[in-house]
């Protein structure tokens, strides 16, 4: 009995055993690519459904601003009716409307000029608008996707489109570029470049971390510290911290190539105050300077008339200097 058992058993082990292989050589033999498409097809419905959850969030924060050969884009800066647009988009600064995202018509009055960053701000009498959630350019990397969000004239709409950052939205270090305080020292780069004046860029999770502006002839994307440095002198009432200094942006290797220190640096071509040509700047206030802590954003943090204290190198000797801004 025990002899028919096994021989009825065996048959059957080696059935089991011959389809088990025979399904492991059809798997084996399945293209892989099929199984990353619909990974890669699930990723697009994903993040094509976020991009609408933020254009509905975010379009409530814009603005349109209308005017004697005025129209412009804007967004909401206070709950209480303050708004940020392009002044080269503003060439009329009277007989204002503005057109919130419900449609609803409010009068607008122009406030102030932002020259060092090129902003405009308008009043409206309203309460309790929404404000975007402002995150920071600096936290870009090159490749990370962004939207670019600006209003639209269609009724509760918003044009949406998307790009890449190309690089880090820091001041690039060069022995040839000089820069100075009374303009940003860098843009947020994306490709495709904006072309929306008044347009907001935002990151994955909806913070806003540029503005769409008018530089010249061309359109250039204001980043957010630089966009917040403007929105807080206008609720501060000061202006720009600025006194006459222009600079290279050395980078370690090519302060070692300028024969100076291998450090991160601005050197002075020109300046007042405690400052000489030739002289290399590495510290303000305790900050060592870096891409992130650049020499701009580092004094536009400082109030007006504050004493800052600067390490320099000066004739290969460290010193300490004093600017009163």
């Amino acid at each position: 009995m025990a002899s028919l058992n096994l021989k009825i058993t065996l048959p059957i082990l080696a059935g089991v055993l011959l389809l088990a292989g025979f399904l492991g050589y059809l798997l084996a033999r399945s293209p892989a690519r099929e199984i990353v498409i619909n990974r890669r097809e699930e990723i697009v419905i994903d993040e094509g459904i976020n991009n609408v959850e933020i254009a509905n969030r975010t379009r409530a924060s814009l603005v349109r601003i209308y005017g004697r050969r005025t129209q412009a884009a804007g967004v909401i800066v206070t709950s209480d009716g303050v708004i940020a647009v392009p002044a080269a988009a503003l060439p009329s600064r009277d007989g204002l409307s503005a057109v919130l995202a419900e449609e609803r018509v409010a009068p607008a009055k122009f406030l102030a000029e932002d020259e060092m960053t090129g902003l405009a701000f308008v009043q409206l009498e309203e309460k309790n608008l929404p404000v975007m959630r402002q995150g920071f350019s600096a936290e870009l990397r090159a490749g990370e996707r962004v939207l670019q969000i600006a209003p639209s004239t269609l009724p509760n709409g918003a044009e949406v489109s998307a790009a890449l950052v190309k690089t880090p939205a820091y001041a690039v270090p060069s022995l040839t570029a000089i820069y100075n305080l009374a303009k940003p020292n860098a843009y947020l780069p994306l490709d495709p470049a904006p072309q929306k004046l008044g347009a907001v860029i935002v990151n994955r999770d909806g913070a806003m971390i540029g503005f769409v502006m008018q530089i010249g002839k061309e359109t250039a994307v204001l980043r957010a510290e630089d966009y917040k440095s403007a929105v807080d002198r206008l609720l501060n009432k000061e202006q720009a911290k600025i006194f006459n200094v222009s600079y290279n942006i050395l980078s370690p290797a090519l302060a070692e190539l300028s024969g100076l220190p291998k450090q991160y640096g601005i050197l002075v071509k020109d300046a007042s105050q405690a400052l000489l040509p030739g002289d290399f700047v590495t510290t303000v206030d305790a900050v060592a300077l870096s891409e992130k802590e650049d020499f701009q954003g580092v004094l536009l943090r400082k109030k007006a008339r504050d004493t800052v204290k600067m390490q320099i190198f000066r004739g290969g000797v460290e010193k300490e200097v004093e600017i009163t801004l």
